[in-house]
């Protein structure tokens, strides 16, 4: 999982500064799209309400064994975990930038929500007693499960790379922060059954602020109008609270567990209001891309 995330924010970073070797052959327009042009135009402004709908869950370890002291040496406890589904919602704001280049970091616009997501997972333990033979002799198991409700805000920052009129793929680096309102408390076991099972020696709950970088990667579809709607995969790729190294999963009962969320964003872009002025530019190439534009070029 650690290869998978690290490979994942490097293809991230390449797409992002990839942007001025291409435009030595090609015009920027022509590999990143005329999105905010082709979007707003005259008749749009540079900000949309975006709201979205999805699913989530949580990747976990098959199985790991368990380190209990003070224990028979005879008795071995073995974890295994894993994710269920849950969903998501969040509402928000989303901005085109006039200036999509900084330096060698091509930026088409910004989003940022707030919304209501929850992670639901489970736990088994296992417990495996030997006899002098090295025989199991006896084998009780146990399960607990467990929900986590948070409120969450999120600010995003995308890179556009225009496929087709009506086609873009959508990526963005951004941050998440969640604080738990409902569901399952730390150091909770009453949903262990049996209760014997859930080893509190062997557990770290996650606290119920979090602070995590995440990654997206979606596909902007132009639908009705200027209506788009993306569905996307987003994933953690570092957590700064709680801090555990680095790592992007959540601690509960005696595993961790990576979250990611998929889901189907609606961005619905505002009208000018009448009688506002005409669209100025702040340098040349931007007016000559809006004429372009106008032109069907």
């Amino acid at each position: 999982m650690k290869v998978f995330l690290r490979l994942v924010v490097l293809l991230c970073l390449f797409t992002i500064s990839i942007g001025p070797v291409l435009s030595q052959k090609k015009r920027r327009s022509d590999f990143y799209g005329k999105s905010n042009i082709d979007l707003f135009r005259t008749k749009y402004s540079n900000n949309a309400l975006i709201f979205s709908v999805g699913a989530t869950n949580m990747f976990s370890r098959n199985e790991r064994r368990a380190t209990v002291l003070d224990e028979d040496p005879n008795r071995e406890y073995f974890f295994t975990s894993g994710g269920q589904w849950s969903a998501m919602g969040e509402i928000g704001m989303l901005h085109f930038t006039k200036r999509n280049s900084w330096r060698f970091i091509k930026i088409d616009h910004y989003d940022w929500a707030i919304g209501i997501k929850n992670f639901r997972g489970w736990q088994e333990t296992r417990l495996v007693i030997r006899d002098d033979e090295n025989l199991d002799a006896v084998g009780i198991t146990g399960r607990g499960e467990f929900s986590l409700g948070y409120v969450t805000g999120r600010l995003a920052f995308h890179n556009v790379i225009k496929l087709s009129p009506r086609f873009s793929l959508d990526q963005a680096l951004g941050a998440n922060f969640d604080y738990r309102i409902f569901g399952s408390a730390p150091g909770d076991n009453s949903n262990y059954v049996p209760i014997a099972t859930a080893l509190p020696t062997t557990q770290t709950f996650q606290r119920d602020f979090l602070a995590q970088i995440h990654y997206e990667i979606g596909f902007r579809i132009r639908a009705i109008k200027m209506i788009h709607i993306t569905p996307s995969f987003q994933i953690p790729v570092i957590s700064a609270y709680q801090w555990s190294g680095g790592r992007s999963s959540i601690q509960w009962f005696s595993t961790r567990y990576q979250p990611w969320l998929i889901k189907l964003k609606f961005m619905i872009p505002f009208k000018e209001k009448a009688g506002k002025c005409p669209a100025t530019y702040s340098n040349p190439d931007d007016e000559r891309r809006n004429k372009e534009y106008l032109e069907g070029k």
